[in-house]
């Protein structure tokens, strides 16, 4: 194996330059036929092309990166440029220190990669069923989903994507640790800065659209509205941060007596991977949620999603404020087969915000906004009296409830 691991850094370094010639060759060719095939399709129709392209990538980058800093740290050009202040590990050296009873680090960091995409390809494999099954909807007519619910019929795949993504890029990080040591650093390095963008980016997004939604849809003052996009925004980007900070103390200890060096970097493996496993469960939500197949019921015809247009002189108006209010999302779907391309379609609403709308008795939508306020104690003691006003943004449909606060 540590021959094997030798030539391989031989090529990579220009020891055996027609073998790497033929290699990049390979991998170029492939690289572009990968990328044809998605700008053809646009968009993936099922999650094996996903991780194909996942793969590509990993690929081409390991590719790239590796003949490079491998052949800057064999030459001494990292302490000869400006990366002289960077302390390189002694590769050999470090693999060398790690044992484990009679095992060597070939054996260790290879039988736990090996584990990792094993554990990952027989989860994806269970997934595949959950995926491939597609949503029976009626040709006609209309039907309302909670977003909740239909959440959770998913959320055993996300959970499950996370795990995939965690043993992954583990089954990446150890055997680029037995490559070079200082390769795996980098490696770890770049991912966790790309879990940071990510971070940085949902923050963003969050922020923008708390800060569109201030007074008419969510009945507050746009201060507030901005506040409550900040609290949502470090709530949601820090969750995978908390985890390592988790981690991350309580195995200073075990990190003081287990030693520096290789040790570190197995350990900041396990954390980078860990922030994959979380982005990649977040990805795969926004995937699901695009590529999720609907079917007629009546004759199997997969349906075709209908137009802004159309679906907007479907709806009726409380429909309509439904929507500007936010609490409800409406999409449309067509059958090629039963109801052509005609305005008979299925009207499929989804509510989206329950917490903050009730549905109206008389519109038979959420369009029924609640408003807190405190009033002063009650006759009978101290306590202060809070009362809860719904108010329709149609009907003029109005009630008011009251509760005591301990």
């Amino acid at each position: 194996m540590l021959n094997i691991l030798s030539w391989i850094n031989w090529v990579w370094t220009g020891g055996d330059r027609p073998v790497m010639k033929s290699i990049l060759s390979l991998n170029q060719s492939l690289n572009s036929s990968m990328t044809r095939r998605i700008l053809r399709r646009r968009r993936f129709r099922r999650p094996d092309k996903l991780w194909r392209a996942i793969a590509a990538v990993i690929l081409g980058l390991s590719l790239v990166l590796v003949p490079q800093l491998t052949a800057a740290e064999d030459f001494g050009l990292a302490r000869e440029s400006g990366l002289g202040t960077f302390q390189f590990l002694d590769h050999e050296a470090e693999i060398n220190r790690l044992r484990w009873f009679d095992f060597d680090a070939v054996w260790i960091l290879g039988s736990i990669a090996a584990v990792g995409w094993l554990i990952s390809l027989s989860v994806y494999s269970s997934t595949q069923d959950k995926l491939k099954q597609p949503t029976q909807i009626a040709p006609r007519g209309e039907s309302r989903i909670q977003a909740s619910v239909d959440h959770g019929r998913y959320f055993q795949v996300f959970a499950k994507a996370g795990i995939v993504g965690f043993f992954l890029s583990l089954g990446v990080f150890l055997p680029l640790v037995l490559l070079n040591v200082n390769i795996a650093v980098v490696a770890i390095a770049i991912s966790l800065g790309l879990g940071i963008i990510q971070a940085i980016r949902t923050s963003i997004s969050v922020v923008i659209s708390a800060k569109a939604k201030s007074i008419e849809q969510q009945g507050v003052s746009p201060s507030q509205a901005l506040l409550n996009g900040i609290f949502t925004l470090v709530v949601y980007s820090i969750i995978p941060f908390i985890f390592i900070w988790l981690v991350l103390f309580p195995s200073f200890s075990l990190i003081r007596m287990w030693g520096n060096g290789i040790n570190l970097v197995l350990f900041f493996s396990v954390v980078a991977s860990s922030v994959n496993g979380w982005w990649t469960a977040v990805l795969a939500e926004s995937w699901i949620e695009k590529n999720r197949n609907f079917i007629c019921n009546t004759c199997g015809t997969e349906l075709v999603s209908v137009a802004d247009s159309r679906l907007h002189d479907r709806l009726n108006e409380a429909q309509r404020v439904a929507k500007d209010l936010s609490s409800t999302q409406f999409k449309g779907w067509n059958c090629p087969s039963c109801t052509g391309h005609g305005s008979d379609f299925h009207l499929q609403s989804c509510v989206i915000n329950p917490w903050m709308f009730d549905n109206c008795p008389n519109c038979q939508e959420f369009t029924v906004t609640k408003t807190l306020s405190t009033l002063g104690p009650s006759l009978s003691s101290n306590r202060k009296i809070q009362q809860t006003t719904y108010n329709c943004q149609i009907c003029g449909y109005s009630k008011e409830e009251h509760s005591i606060n301990s």
